[in-house]
């Protein structure tokens, strides 16, 4: 038995950055939309979009979100350009329009509130632009939103800090406590506070500047030393203790 198919290949634009292929997946499958039962192959082109219609699609949200939510302003920032391109360089967005997307990105702002309570001033502040017609532009807009975007990051990362400095004290402490068990390790440290072997030695390393094993020794030769000038214990017993 023979049978034949056909398929339908759709090209994106040059991808010059890897941390966008979401945005060259989608417009690969634009172009694909977009074959003709003799032509099955397609480049992709603005035209092939409505250029009326504000562009802030479900993936590029999502992106967005994530970059915030882990700091990563140079992430955000491309995102930002992305949006700003597609609706005010490749888009010819009618008042109509711009005010549609303005409630998509105030409302997407607004999911941080928990996080932080200044949002409803900068949504108020993006509200205000967009009610300014004489004085309204894309770059204005998008200038103010990544100022805003930036701030949120810069406080998550500042949070993400402290949280991250209160561990490792903890895990000093418990290390304090415990550095006489003979099993103490990166293993022991894992199950104790629920996080990975590979982050505990990562975090160690990035908040102390020696490793954990070195850490555990020397709390151990510490105490060793201690121990040798205080007590009367040998060598091997206080090898032993520690």
């Amino acid at each position: 038995i023979t049978f034949s198919t056909e398929s339908d290949w759709g090209i994106s634009g040059p991808c010059e950055n890897i941390m966008n292929i979401w945005k060259y997946c989608e417009e690969a499958e634009i172009a694909r939309d977009h074959c003709e039962p003799e032509q099955h192959i397609a480049e992709y082109q603005i035209g092939f979009e409505d250029k009326y219609t504000f562009y802030f699609p479900e993936v590029a949200q999502e992106k967005l979100e994530n970059g915030i939510y882990s700091g990563d302003n140079e992430a955000v920032r491309d995102i930002l350009k992305i949006l700003e391109e597609e609706n005010f360089k490749n888009r010819r967005l009618s008042r109509n329009s711009v005010i549609k997307l303005n409630a998509k990105v105030t409302n997407f702002l607004m999911g941080f509130e928990s996080q932080d309570v200044g949002i409803s001033d900068s949504v108020m502040e993006l509200n205000q632009l967009i009610l300014d017609t004489e004085k309204f532009s894309g770059y204005l807009y998008f200038t103010l939103l990544k100022k805003i975007c930036n701030e949120l990051c810069n406080k998550v990362k500042k949070e993400k800090g402290i949280q991250r400095n209160k561990l490792i004290e903890d895990i000093q402490n418990y290390i304090k406590d415990n550095y006489q068990d003979a099993n103490l390790g990166l293993a022991t440290i894992s199950i104790k506070f629920g996080i990975s072997e590979g982050y505990v030695s990562t975090l160690f390393k990035e908040q102390t500047e020696i490793n954990f094993t070195e850490y555990v020794e020397a709390i151990r030769l510490k105490q060793a030393s201690v121990l040798l000038k205080e007590s009367n214990s040998t060598i091997e017993e206080i090898a032993a203790l520690v």
